[in-house]
């Protein structure tokens, strides 16, 4: 009798499906982890790689507003070195030579501030429409002051706008690399300023 007892209490402790159960328990646990963990890092490196396309995009439409905007303040420049010296004939026919060009630029500075529309941040979607609309303003009275008599004033308006546009290049460049999580640049030329007068 005493073995009885003894087998009956030994054998009512654990069913024999209760190993399976808990085994497989843990597998369809490992397997959910698993397949979770691999969802969210695939969504994580689509995500990266979508930002990495754009910021080449970016970067490409960055670049070509910069020099347009650029050469535009440049050869206002040019003008507004003729006209202070009342050389309106040669200014004149500098627009003619030049015009149609600095038309490009503007056109161009004009689609990619629509591009950064679409796909730039806040920061340098703004600053590109500030180029955009700075060059708009400096060719308006460019032509004006490069086909007609001007006054010191309309030559000191034109200078100022000039100056607008390259603060505002500036300014462009400052968004679009804080974007990318790069220095300044206006910080990085006071840095050298600052270590040629040392």
């Amino acid at each position: 009798m005493r073995v009885l007892v003894v087998a009956e209490a030994a054998g009512g402790t654990d069913p024999w499906w209760g190993d399976p159960v808990i085994a497989g328990g843990f597998l369809l646990l490992g397997a959910g982890l698993g397949f979770l963990f691999n969802w969210f890092s695939e969504r994580r490196a689509a995500r990266a790689k979508t930002k990495t396309r754009w910021d080449e995009e970016l970067r490409q439409i960055a670049k070509s507003v910069v020099g347009a905007g650029t050469t535009i303040a440049d050869l206002t420049s040019e003008h507004i070195a003729l006209l202070a010296h009342d050389e309106v004939e040669k200014s004149s026919q500098r627009w003619d030579e030049t015009g149609p060009r600095l038309e490009r630029l503007r056109k161009r500075i004009e689609q990619h501030s629509i591009d950064l529309m679409l796909i730039g941040p806040e920061k340098v979607r703004d600053s590109g429409s500030r180029v955009a609309w700075a060059a708009v303003v400096v060719l308006g009275t460019l032509r004006e002051c490069a086909t007609s008599h001007t006054s010191r004033d309309e030559i000191s308006g034109l200078i100022h706008e000039m100056n607008e546009l390259r603060q505002s290049v500036w300014d462009f460049i400052d968004a679009t690399r804080a974007h990318f999580g790069v220095e300044s640049a206006l910080r990085l030329v006071e840095k050298q300023v600052l270590d040629i007068g040392a």
